[in-house]
């Protein structure tokens, strides 16, 4: 019996390098912050709480935070929860432009992160993600799943490959390999 579709995810291997562009991003925004309240207080135009407390607590948290995404790379981290929080605390305060910026980049952030669905059906093939990549069989000249790569040559010369050997898959590479083959096949018709 023949199967309609395979799917599969892809681990994005980039999650730990997307993360720590996001927290250098949100730690020179909440040091400008700090730097900007402390100022509001030192011309009493801020009381302790807003001037000193608040952003010395949420460069706190976030440093703590940061040393625990240095420090701990198999784990996984984002910004959402951290960027929702100081979003929140931004828009109390009346900062709505910062509070909009702050919650763009932790879900932008999160977003970019996730890990991607490869579909393989009688369409073609979709890769989900950021952006999402769609290539019909018949735009393809050759798709090779050989030990853990997966590799998908497009007629137009651009080749993509993709480092699938940590994945777990359902299927083996020969049955997958004879899936495509005849959607090729059937393409060239």
């Amino acid at each position: 019996m023949s199967r309609d579709a395979y799917f599969f995810t892809i681990t994005n291997t980039k999650k730990f390098y997307y993360t720590l562009f996001a927290n250098g991003i949100q730690l020179i925004f909440f040091v400008l912050f700090a730097i900007v309240q402390y100022n509001a207080y030192h011309n009493s135009q801020s009381g302790i709480w807003m001037g000193l407390l608040l952003p010395c607590f949420l460069l706190v948290i976030f440093c703590i935070r940061l040393f625990y995404i240095l420090t701990r790379k198999h784990l996984q981290f984002t910004n959402l929860h951290y960027s929702v929080l100081a979003g929140l605390c931004m828009a109390f305060l009346h900062f709505w432009i910062p509070a909009f910026m702050i919650l763009l980049l932790g879900i932008l952030e999160y977003w970019i992160n996730r890990d991607r669905d490869c579909i393989l059906d009688q369409q073609g093939i979709r890769i989900t993600g950021f952006p999402p990549k769609n290539f019909p069989w018949k735009a393809l000249s050759n798709v090779v799943v050989k030990d853990g790569i997966f590799t998908i040559d497009q007629k137009n010369n651009h080749i993509l490959q993709l480092d699938i050997s940590k994945e777990i898959l359902p299927f083996s590479e020969k049955e997958v390999q004879q899936f495509i083959a005849d959607k090729m096949l059937k393409a060239a018709d």
